[in-house]
């Protein structure tokens, strides 16, 4: 079974979320606060991927209501 880590990148703030390839709907888990840089976020996620056994990245894209890209996702 394959493990996914979903990632809500924000301007302050890195919401996560676990899921399995099962069909069962992802679970949160945890945010992890934006580091100083892009090193730092990496590090951040990369120990919760060693932790939680993670097999594969889900990343969103930040939409606006209107369905537009918001500008997190550039």
């Amino acid at each position: 079974m394959t493990r996914l880590l979903g990632i809500d990148l924000g301007e302050r703030r890195i919401g996560l979320a676990l899921a399995d390839d099962d069909g069962s709907a992802a679970r949160p888990l945890s945010t992890v606060r934006r580091g100083h840089d892009l090193d730092a976020d990496a590090k951040a996620l990369a120990a919760v991927v060693e932790a939680q056994g993670i097999d594969a990245l889900v990343v969103g894209l930040p939409l606006e209501t209107s369905g537009d890209e918001g500008p997190m996702a550039v």
